[in-house]
């Protein structure tokens, strides 16, 4: 199994809006392996009504040996669910 730390840092924003700073803990115990090597993720919460809209956009870093050295960018939403992967 895999393990490593997160850090979360959440500010407010406005009226009921939120943003989060999600990122790998360089520090933090992990286990040899892990998804990413790196990870940095921005997340906006943004109240409309009932619903709660979600924003995110990252960059993460993998490196396997099937694809070494990979970094992405992502304001597609796989960044945020790598993020979430460790908080939800």
């Amino acid at each position: 199994p895999m393990s490593y730390r997160q850090a979360i840092t959440v500010d407010k924003v406005g009226a009921g809006d939120y943003c989060a700073h999600v990122k790998l803990d360089s520090d933090g115990p992990a286990t040899a392996r892990k998804p990413f090597e790196s990870l940095s993720v921005y997340v906006g919460l943004q109240q409309q009504g009932k619903d709660v809209l979600i924003y995110a956009a990252g960059i993460f870093e993998v490196n396997r040996r099937v694809v070494p050295n990979l970094l992405v960018f992502d304001a597609s939403g796989i960044a945020g669910d790598m993020a979430g992967k460790g908080t939800l």
